[in-house]
C-alpha cells in the first residue's frame, strides 16, 4: 500500500492575537472541531512563559486558503443577545 499525505495547508496567516494564553489555545481547539488547521505562536508558549503585559499575547495562525471559514466559526464566539 502507498503512502498517502495530505497536501500542504499553504502559507499560514494571522487570524488573531489574544491576551490570555488559555483563550487562545480555546481558540484553536474549536478551530480544530471545525477541521481547520491552527497554529499558536507567542512568548506566553515558550519553556519561559511570559505572562505578563504584551508579552502575553498569543497569536492564533490558521492557513490563507480557510481564513474566512476561521473568521466565521471564531465570529460566532461574540456576544449574543438574550444571554
Amino acid at each position: 500500500m502507498p503512502f498517502v499525505t495530505s497536501p500542504a495547508p499553504g502559507p499560514f496567516v494571522l487570524l488573531a492575537t489574544l491576551a490570555d494564553p488559555a483563550a487562545a489555545e480555546l481558540c484553536a481547539a474549536l478551530l480544530r472541531s471545525a477541521g481547520i488547521d491552527s497554529q499558536l505562536r507567542g512568548e506566553s508558549l515558550g519553556p519561559y512563559r511570559l505572562t505578563v503585559g504584551s508579552m502575553a499575547a498569543t497569536q492564533v495562525w490558521v492557513p490563507a486558503s480557510e481564513l474566512q471559514d476561521a473568521q466565521d466559526v471564531i465570529g460566532d464566539l461574540g456576544p449574543q443577545e438574550g444571554r
